[in-house]
């Protein structure tokens, strides 16, 4: 028998914790995406149309109702200054704004955060505009 619900208003109602027909299928496929369109990791987070067509074919093809975009803090610590390097396909932090320096900064500035790296392209589609009015986050030590 075919649902009549669509899998974007089954994962809805159940994250409300409303009653559903079934569970939804919401998978983590990061990496998985990239090499079904036989590219890196790197090279299909990088860019917003590589990584929104890589994520619908591969929601496409295993049949999902929900996908869990992009779970790497290197992304954000990349948009606040940390330097990434890439082994074996998977991002790593090689340093940080506060590398050699005895004092830890009060603050990271945000101004222009939305377009810096990675995080640009997972967080707009291509040719949209980034918003944000913060200017910076508070640091708090490690």
């Amino acid at each position: 028998m075919a649902s009549s619900t669509s899998s974007r208003e089954l994962v809805r109602r159940y994250l409300e914790g409303r009653s559903t027909e079934r569970l939804p299928v919401v998978m983590h496929l990061g990496p998985y995406a990239a090499r079904l369109q036989q590219m890196s990791y790197e090279q299909m987070c990088s860019d917003a149309t590589l990584l929104a067509n890589s994520l619908q074919s591969a929601q496409k093809l295993f049949g999902c109702d929900g996908l869990i975009l992009l779970a790497d803090p290197t992304i954000e610590a990349e948009a606040c200054g940390c330097e990434i390097a890439w082994q074996d396909d998977q991002p790593h932090v090689a340093s940080h704004p506060a590398d050699g320096s005895d004092e830890w900064p009060e603050s990271v500035p945000l101004e222009g955060v939305e377009g810096r790296g990675r995080l640009a392209a997972s967080l707009r589609p291509p040719g949209a505009s980034p918003r944000s009015s913060a200017r910076t986050w508070p640091c708090s030590r490690p």
